[in-house]
């Protein structure tokens, strides 16, 4: 049954069962374990397979409560298979499980409204919502957020938050859901507007505001706001915090991070990663080493950015030291986003040896396009510029699509190789072969390309050529290559063109005049 074909939700299709085939089990179900009679461990059963994502078990498990005639009544357990299946994503099995039912009830109703919503079926929602014979608070804020979240769809979010503003069934969150869709689109005068009609502000709706001028980049605006607040919760802690680290203001953010009154893993990662994305790996390493002394219990996000930091710092033995630490934390190291990191650290600090060694210990299902390019980048860091194009090759054989970072990293690989009809072959087939459009950074590498290989004149024409404005680097790559070949008066040309880009990089003409006349 494919999800499209279920496009209204007529009484008569409520109450209609599901087919044998579509819920076959009898030769699936094998010998009954002790206690299936147990509904609450069914109950907890499907919610771990839901949280998990586990959808082989979550089948067993429901095929289990299928053939207890006790079990396979309880509606409880109905809605929960509904919610399992619908967070693994089986939004047909969802919807199976939901028609099967005789009597649903609004939680039923609620569940499968929200399975819809979260796997993109925002058509078939919208149909669901209209066909409830009842709705609480919960169905309308599960409609609102769905439409809310998706900038298309804006639109109607306001046409149901205003139907739902006359019905009185409005409720704190649903002012917060519409702060955050305009948040989202940048709309800072329309939360406003939201924020001051609403009569009672708890916490929640003070800290959506704040948000949403600390997203946008009105610190100032969310400072003042958050100073206002009648009482804050970490979360709204975290929000200022955050927000100060990623506009690179860490000592606003230390500051605050010291005032507050407690203090979470939240605060302590946005501490460590905003040290390190501002560039301050040592800080980020001692704010690590902090949190640990303190007894708060590091989460993924937290090691990889102590793992970033170590790399950037080339603090090999640190980064070795977590490493050890995180192979004896299964559900952490299962990560592939900490295996990436640990990559990387080792590329960066010329381990090659171990960062294949981790690379190969991963799944070939498991490796992201992350996972690749940490790895092709290790190797052209330290000088294998043909592994690196070999590992490149591997992946797009392995079926996995380049990105633009990617293309990067294979073209700067192949600079340094020196293996230039190579990296012409992949900029040529940037748009054919990976249907991405080339950015600036590839036509970079190009000239880089060229500038390597004498071929001056054709990388000054390709700086010409590209469809975007010649930024710094693009001049300063050509000015670079035409001082190693001494071609003094196509350096002259880019450096000036440097200088009009930035007036302060006077050392590009005191470099050229060095190598122009050598005392």
């Amino acid at each position: 049954m494919a999800v499209g074909s279920c496009c209204s939700f007529r009484p008569v299709d409520v109450a209609a069962r599901v087919k044998d085939r579509e819920f076959s089990w009898k030769n699936s179900v094998g010998t009954r374990p002790r206690g299936e009679e147990n509904r609450e461990f069914f109950a907890a059963l499907l919610r771990k397979c839901g949280n998990s994502r586990d959808l082989a078990r979550g089948w067993r498990a429901h095929a289990r409560i299928l053939a207890s005639e006790h079990l396979r009544r309880s509606l409880y357990l109905s809605n929960l298979a509904i919610e399992m299946f619908g967070r693994c994503g089986e939004i047909d099995q969802a919807l199976a499980v939901f028609r099967a039912l005789d009597r649903p009830n609004v939680f039923s109703w609620n569940i499968t409204l929200a399975a819809l919503s979260q796997n993109g079926h925002l058509d078939l929602a919208r149909a669901l919502f209209a066909a409830m014979p009842e709705k609480d608070v919960v169905s309308w804020n599960t409609m609102l957020a769905a439409l809310a979240e998706n900038p298309s769809r804006l639109g109607e979010a306001r046409e149901l938050f205003a139907r739902m503003e006359e019905l009185g069934s409005t409720s704190a969150t649903s002012w917060v859901v519409m702060i955050a869709a305009f948040t989202r689109t940048g709309d800072v005068s329309s939360s406003r507007d939201l924020f001051e009609r609403i009569e009672s502000k708890n916490t929640v709706v003070w800290t959506s505001i704040v948000s949403c001028y600390a997203q946008n980049g009105l610190l100032d605006q969310a400072s003042d706001l958050f100073e206002r607040m009648p009482e804050r919760n970490l979360v709204s802690w975290n929000v200022m915090i955050a927000a100060n680290a990623q506009n690179g203001q860490m000592l606003k953010a230390k500051e605050l991070f010291d005032r507050m009154p407690e203090r979470d893993v939240v605060a302590w990662t946005t501490m460590v990663t905003g040290h390190c994305q501002n560039g301050e790996s040592k800080k980020a390493m001692a704010a690590f080493t902090a949190m640990d002394l303190e007894g708060v219990e590091a989460n993924e996000m937290t090691f990889v950015s102590f793992l970033d930091a170590c790399a950037a710092t080339t603090a090999i033995a640190q980064g070795r030291a977590l490493h050890g630490d995180l192979l004896l934390r299964p559900a952490v190291w299962s990560n592939v986003i900490v295996k990436n990191a640990v990559v990387n650290l080792y590329g960066r600090c010329g381990e090659i040896e171990s960062a294949r060694e981790v690379f190969e210990g991963m799944s070939s299902w498991s490796r992201t396009i992350v996972s690749w390019t940490a790895m092709a980048t290790a190797y052209a860091h330290n000088g294998f510029g043909r592994k690196a194009v070999d590992i490149f090759r591997a992946m797009v054989l392995e079926g996995v699509a380049p990105d633009g970072v990617s293309i990067v990293g294979m073209l700067y690989a192949c600079n340094h190789a020196g293996m230039i009809e190579d990296g012409w072959q992949c900029l040529a087939g940037i748009e054919q072969d990976y249907s991405l459009a080339p950015a600036i950074a590839h036509y970079v590498c190009a000239i880089d390309l060229l500038g390597r290989t004498g071929r001056l004149r054709e990388a000054e024409e390709v700086i010409d050529v590209m469809p975007f404005e010649p930024d710094f680097l693009a001049w300063n790559t050509l000015l670079a290559a035409c001082r190693v070949h001494g071609d003094f008066d196509r350096a002259e040309r880019a450096a000036e063109r440097v200088l009009e880009l930035d007036p302060g990089a006077v050392g590009s003409y005191i470099l050229l005049d060095s190598s122009r006349y050598p005392s």
